[in-house]
């Protein structure tokens, strides 16, 4: 659970809420206003520009999705882009657990850190569920937490079905091309459903997992201790409300989505690892193990479960003392370090050295914010200086990403154009 002082940002001097806030230790947004981060709320956008957003971040993720579901299904070339933007997307996930730490960062690491989170929850970022949801006419009697519960669950099954129609109907568009509506449903489609569903599994999973994020806000006059729900501190946590919904709908998401995609995964590698090369299995399965050596074809899996365990580590360590939480992280961290620089599982020396330098960044911004355990060492002279080295430490990562990942485009462009011209003079020849 999370510990929620009296002396909030979100509460006044006066001791009332904040404009914006309501509730249990001022951690509820009031009506027109959303979460913008796990502590903090902004006001809604008019609904129309909410809309906009909404329709515009749909847009996106389609067009990233295509575009890596295209990327898997090129089987004579497939480029490494896709590589890089996972071990990227990975580092972008693991900043942002670790930016909703209860420590008491200052507000620059803070708005640092969020910078960053911004891309690996710009659902939550780009515009709000909540100020979506209102109509202007009120609350509905069932809690926002539980229906973007009910949504986030079902989202996996929407995606598939998506891709059902998708293909049918691609399939029948293509009726000549000699090919049936039943080779495009064993083929793409299976490829499109595994690529949709690792891209939301770690959305869906943190919001499962969050149903058990509860504050601690105190004893009752009975000496009873009392824990409101983070995600809407309206609803007591393990209540009658809270035990139904937590297990009728979080426990079957955090089994079925959250550990079933990546075991489903798992055991799909290890059906078909004596036919990794076949080019219908690099169709169907490809986006599991491309960029990986023979040797270490089942990897993505395990980074999957990497950030499923430091996730549920954010949540369910937190009934234990904070240090505690953080030791535990850092070692997991610094295992993931020592596996990755023993395996080297990326078959290109370049992936090798970014996820290496991923998970290091990521440790070492662990460590150096374990300073910020005490309170009142966060407005020391010293606190600035760990703001710098923390700072200093993810630009350089990034600069050292996108440095390879523009050069890996250019090279593949230009060996792209080489082949073109090499098969035209080829066709030229052959037509003489």
């Amino acid at each position: 659970y999370s510990t929620w002082s009296e002396d909030s940002y979100n509460t006044s001097p006066q001791g009332t809420c904040q404009e914006g806030y309501e509730s249990h230790l001022c951690h509820k947004c009031s009506k027109g206003y959303a979460k913008s981060t796990s502590r903090t709320c902004s006001r809604c956008l008019p609904q129309a520009l909410n809309i906009l957003w909404a329709m515009t971040l749909i847009i996106t993720v389609i067009c990233g999705s295509v575009y890596m579901v295209k990327s898997s299904l090129a089987v004579t070339e497939r480029p490494l882009r896709s590589v890089y933007l996972k071990i990227f997307l990975n580092y972008i996930q693991l900043v942002a657990i670790v930016s909703e730490l209860e420590m008491n960062w200052p507000d620059l690491i803070i708005n640092f850190l969020a910078v960053q989170a911004f891309i690996a929850d710009a659902p939550q970022k780009v515009f709000s569920f909540d100020c979506l949801l209102d109509d202007g006419t009120g609350r509905p009697e069932i809690s926002y937490a539980w229906i973007k519960l009910i949504t986030v669950v079902s989202l996996p099954l929407i995606l598939a079905l998506g891709c059902l129609v998708f293909w049918i109907v691609f399939a029948i568009a293509k009726k000549n091309s000699g090919r049936g509506i039943r080779s495009y449903l064993h083929s793409e489609m299976v490829a499109s459903i595994i690529i949709m569903w690792f891209l939301l599994h770690p959305t869906v999973f943190k919001y499962c997992v969050s149903m058990f994020n509860c504050i601690y806000s105190g004893e009752d006059s009975q000496g009873v201790s009392r824990y409101y729900l983070n995600e809407d501190v309206d609803i007591e946590c393990y209540q009658s409300e809270h035990l139904k919904w937590a297990l009728g709908m979080a426990v079957p998401g955090i089994l079925v989505w959250g550990i079933g995609i990546p075991l489903s995964g798992m055991y799909i590698l290890i059906k078909n690892r004596d036919n990794l090369a076949d080019s219908d299995v690099q169709r169907k399965f490809g986006f599991l193990y491309f960029g990986y050596t023979s040797a270490n074809y089942f990897w993505e899996i395990v980074i999957t479960f990497r950030k499923i365990i430091v996730a549920a580590l954010t949540i369910f360590l937190e009934r234990i003392r904070l240090d505690f939480q953080l030791y535990i992280l850092l070692l997991i961290l610094a295992y993931s370090l020592l596996i990755q620089a023993l395996r080297n599982p990326f078959s290109n020396a370049i992936l090798n050295q970014l996820e290496l330098r991923s998970i290091l960044v990521t440790l070492t911004t662990v460590y150096v914010g374990c300073y910020y355990i005490d309170r009142s060492l966060t407005e020391s002279p010293y606190s600035y200086f760990i703001f710098v080295v923390i700072v200093l430490i993810n630009l350089y990562f990034l600069g050292y990403w996108v440095f390879h990942f523009v050069r890996n485009f250019l090279m593949e462009r230009k060996e792209k154009k080489q082949l073109g011209r090499l098969q035209h003079v080829n066709d030229a020849n052959l037509s003489e």
